[in-house]
């Protein structure tokens, strides 16, 4: 006879030493806030995780997500969102190794999407996905770390672009094939050069913005070498305007050398980008001084991404 749990939960556990995190689901007759933490510390197959928790349990914050009193199911659909949402298997902030779902792990040919009808998130094959009724739960959206909060969160294109504090989980890494399962991966770039076994899936290519053709692409080292007109995808864009609020110039990547071969004030415009388009020398009252050309100009930054249609 299958055993009748009275609590099914998902929790998350937090290293806040080295803001190492893992996602997990739980069936218990004890309170949730009394079991994790306490009688239970994940299901990891990593045993130093287990044990660190016990012999420093102050470096370690619980936390229960969600507790369900219907059925184990509706904590491991959770759980499964959860996972596909942060890619925990690959995410390397995350103790977990695999990505649960609903009838297991891995999510290799499914989706979560939310019910347009009903408005309930679930997980299906991907070849079920019909737009008229269902709606991708990661359109539009991206996971970011905020270097400010230092925290992950989950947050839409736009706010990403619009927020200098928030960094992809993706920045500095690769999209490699791993050659002995054919599975991809995202791993660190100097990973890529450690390993025989993997292979870049865009190997000797860049990914660009192209500020002519308004268009991001992979183009060759060789030809990002060689083309100005071609920004590095991770770059900002910088936009300097007058006193009257006009645009005068638009700089792309290496904004100190810009301001230095254009004979701009590189350091007052760089600290106006920092503080949201602050306007510069607004303290100045000599007319003689050669920095009142700009006095009142100010610079507004955004991330290459924001150009992006």
């Amino acid at each position: 006879m299958k055993k009748e749990y009275k609590y099914h939960y998902v929790y998350r556990i937090t290293n806040i030493k080295t803001n190492y995190y893992y996602y997990g689901s739980k069936s218990t007759n004890e309170l949730p806030s009394n079991n994790i933490g306490r009688n239970y510390f994940s299901s990891s197959s990593n045993q130093f995780f287990i044990e660190d928790q016990k012999i420093n349990p102050q470096d370690y914050k619980y936390k229960v997500i969600k507790v369900f009193s219907s059925s184990r199911e509706d904590a491991i659909n959770l759980e499964s969102i959860l996972h596909l949402k942060f890619d925990v298997k690959n995410h390397t902030k995350f103790i977990n190794k695999a990505n649960q779902t609903p009838n297991g792990f891995d999510m290799t040919g499914k989706v979560v999407i939310k019910d347009k009808g009903n408005g309930k998130t679930t997980i299906i094959p991907i070849n079920l996905y019909d737009n008229n009724i269902h709606e991708s739960v990661h359109a539009g959206k991206i996971t970011v770390f905020n270097k400010k909060k230092n925290k992950y969160k989950f947050v839409s294109v736009e706010e990403y672009n619009a927020n200098d504090n928030y960094k992809s989980i993706h920045s500095g890494k690769v999209s490699v094939l791993d050659t002995r399962d054919n599975t991809r991966h995202y791993i660190d770039t100097d990973k890529l050069h450690k390993s025989k076994y993997y292979k870049a899936t865009t190997f000797g290519q860049v990914t660009v913005y192209d500020i002519i053709n308004k268009i991001v692409k992979n183009v060759s080292k060789h030809d990002y070498d060689n083309n100005s007109s071609l920004v590095f995808i991770d770059s900002k864009v910088f936009k300097i305007y007058n006193s009257n609020g006009e645009l005068v110039d638009i700089a792309y990547g290496n904004f100190i050398n810009f301001c230095n071969t254009n004979g701009y004030p590189s350091s007052a415009f760089s600290n106006s980008a920092r503080a949201n388009g602050a306007p510069i020398y607004q303290s100045l009252k000599s007319n003689t001084s050669k920095k009142m050309k700009y006095k009142g100009w100010f610079v507004i930054s955004k991330k290459i991404t924001s150009l992006v249609e």
